[in-house]
């Protein structure tokens, strides 16, 4: 073989073999936890299995482990969806795995759901447990087509609004790659769900960068996300005075979720007390790298927590 086409055919397979790789470590790792890992948990898995394809890694688990419930195996087979072969997991199993999303799928996994590090965005929705109903036979298999029902179709808005769909997060960090501050990334990439022209909200929040002129105050991509919450919910000429309110309330549960993960919403505390206002300060950030440090971390989480529901 000429020497020029076996040294073409290696550097073709190399590049597949890391153009692989890079698909294999973007793909978004879900948790579906639920109390025993044994009806709920399974069937999301199996339905965000489906719906995502190979765009995600799915796990499910529960805080205690009670074994696959046959009815639960039975409804999905009628789907064409077969988790006869999942197992029962408890979710201490799972501590070394970087989840992306985490779903609690019951109240009392949510009460007693362990901690997972900032990345992991929480979601939570509590559906009823079939394996609780009562009656006949058939008033049981009911129950178990209903359940299933309400997961299938959370689990395909979860899967088009957090996977298919390019992610807001993804969005943000591009606009801020190109050299744009926190809050207008943030602006920028909720624009379209506000129905507002994207320049004229980048215009609108410019002053918002660095802690708000630079003054290391609120956290600008909390300042673009209130923005946001501001003009989707806001109150406006000859409007109730109860849009005041709705908007007090989704900016307080948005504060509330930011600084659940960050601990505060202040610039200087997230940039750990280094400067921007003086040379040597920011000299600092660039050192430390702290724009993707800290800087892309508070704009991913701010947009993940808009689109998570909030917003």
């Amino acid at each position: 073989m000429n020497v020029d086409i076996f040294f073409a055919l290696n550097v073709r397979i190399i590049a597949n073999c890391l153009y692989f790789h890079e698909q294999m470590n973007n793909k978004k790792k879900i948790l579906v936890l639920c109390t025993g890992n044994s009806c709920r948990s399974q069937i999301a898995e199996g339905y965000l299995r489906h719906f995502a394809g190979d765009k995600a890694e799915v796990y499910s688990a529960g805080v205690e482990t009670h074994g696959v419930n046959p009815r639960a195996i039975a409804v999905m087979k009628e789907e064409g969806i077969d988790i006869s072969g999942h197992t029962s997991n408890n979710v201490n199993e799972y501590g070394d795995i970087d989840f992306d999303f985490v779903i609690t799928v019951c109240d009392n996994a949510r009460e007693r759901c362990p901690y997972f590090p900032a990345k992991a965005v929480k979601f939570h929705q509590n559906f009823p447990d079939p394996a609780k109903a009562q009656g006949t036979e058939t008033e049981i298999t009911d129950e178990f087509h209903h359940v299933r029902q309400m997961i299938k179709e959370y689990c395909k808005q979860f899967v088009e609004q957090n996977i298919t769909k390019q992610a807001k997060a993804e969005v943000a960090l591009s606009k801020f790659e190109e050299g744009y501050h926190c809050a207008q990334s943030v602006v920028y990439a909720f624009a379209d769900e506000v129905n507002i022209d994207k320049n004229t909200l980048m215009s609108i929040s410019t002053g918002f960068g660095a802690g708000i002129g630079r003054k290391q105050e609120v956290c600008g991509a909390v300042s673009g996300a209130i923005i946001i919450l501001g003009a989707k919910y806001g109150r406006k000429e000859n409007e109730l005075i109860g849009k005041t309110e709705t908007t007090y309330n989704k900016t307080q549960e948005f504060i509330d979720e930011f600084t659940k993960e960050k601990g505060t919403i202040k610039c200087s505390e997230l940039l750990q007390g280094c400067n921007l206002q003086t040379e040597e300060g920011q000299k600092l950030f660039k050192e430390k790298d702290l724009k993707h440090e800290v800087c892309s971390k508070c704009i991913e989480l701010a947009c993940k927590i808009l689109q998570k529901g909030i917003l």
